[in-house]
């Protein structure tokens, strides 16, 4: 697949370094350790989805009176905008160390 996409002049993104796996539990190869990018993108996918199922929660809610306390106890509170602008920081942060995963655009 790599070499059809080579050829087709798709370019393709980075990949992470193979991890190595040793007979001994107890010893932590360095390659098999997670890298600062793979840490990045876990949050970043972790964030997202927690905000992503308590809205799905707001809009699912068969009673609207519920949907609306959960709305009020969520959306407007502190800790939501402090998460919003936390990803926001991170997600700069993540561009600005080359973490962030940007799919392979073809020019026209």
């Amino acid at each position: 697949m790599n070499e059809f996409l080579k050829h087709e002049g798709v370019p393709l993104p980075r990949n992470t370094p193979d991890k190595s796996v040793s007979g001994d539990r107890l010893v932590i190869n360095d390659s098999s350790r997670l890298t600062d990018e793979e840490i990045a993108n876990t949050i970043m996918f972790n964030e997202l989805m927690g905000i992503q199922i308590a809205v799905r929660g707001v809009t699912e809610s068969t009673r609207s009176d519920v949907g609306a306390v959960f709305l009020k106890y969520f959306l407007f509170l502190k800790c939501f905008l402090m998460k919003v602008s936390w990803m926001q920081t991170l997600q700069h942060l993540m561009k600005q160390r080359g973490y962030l995963k940007i799919p392979p655009h073809l020019p026209r």
